[in-house]
């Protein structure tokens, strides 16, 4: 999910509807109980936490290099590693779309808890005329102990002050599993055990639908990313990669 994308819709939007600037507070997610709950068995402090298939392998200097819209290439690495509100996050040198757009800074994380794939974004703009502005983020990419076209929600808020008056808008994510145990070929290459999900972000109308294609013990092979708002569709796919 272009976190980066859903960022600048927002900040646009907020910025025709009120014509001056805003602020934009950071809420993250209000985690699920299968994450806050120390004594559930998806906690990764529980020593019963389920050895299910690894959807995400997780190491410093783990590389994933990907096609980008079949003409350039990009190069996704895990750098470190940050607890963040109790939970092992690692993070990216970039994820996806989140850097192609000339409007701000992220940083992209991603932890495993259980059978959830959590994406942690957090990006601050840097417009011409607009105070330093941030939005944080925190939802699942993948539940791997879903079936096929089973969902899960991560809503959570954003407030904006104008001039001291305070507007909260909900987002609304909500996931899909689409395709489960399947084999997909990107290029000369066949990856078994392939799940697939759809991530839905809306926001007053405005929606983002992305996809992406997780292979067991590989990570992500494919990822297509859009918005209602323009007509560009990023579409990346894995070339090669290297696990630590």
């Amino acid at each position: 999910m272009s976190l980066m994308q859903f960022f600048k819709t927002f900040i646009l939007l907020a910025f025709i509807s009120i014509f001056t600037y805003c602020d934009v507070e950071p809420v993250d997610t209000v985690l699920s109980n299968e994450i806050t709950n120390p004594n559930n068995p998806n906690n990764p402090n529980n020593p019963n936490n389920p050895s299910a298939a690894d959807y995400f392998p997780r190491a410093i200097n783990n590389t994933w290099n990907f096609k980008y819209n079949t003409t350039e290439n990009v190069q996704i690495k895990l750098l470190s590693t940050e607890t963040i509100n109790g939970i092992s996050f690692y993070k990216f040198n970039r994820f996806f779309s989140d850097d192609l757009f000339d409007f701000g800074d992220t940083s992209s994380y991603m932890a495993r808890v259980g059978d959830s794939y959590i994406y942690r974004s957090v990006s601050q703009s840097n417009q011409p005329g607009l105070p330093p502005t941030t939005v944080a983020m925190q939802y699942s990419l993948l539940k791997s102990n879903l079936n096929i076209g089973q969902t899960w929600n991560d809503n959570q808020n954003i407030t904006v002050n104008v001039m001291g008056l305070t507007v909260t808008y909900q987002i609304q994510i909500q996931g899909k599993i689409l395709e489960k145990g399947t084999s997909v070929t990107i290029g000369n290459t066949t990856y078994n055990d392939v799940i697939k999900t759809e991530i839905k972000m809306n926001m007053q109308g405005v929606e983002i639908i992305s996809n992406y294609w997780f292979a067991k013990n590989v990570g992500i092979i494919k990822a297509v990313e859009a918005e209602d708002l323009q007509t560009q569709v990023d579409s990346f796919e894995l070339t090669s990669f290297q696990l630590n």
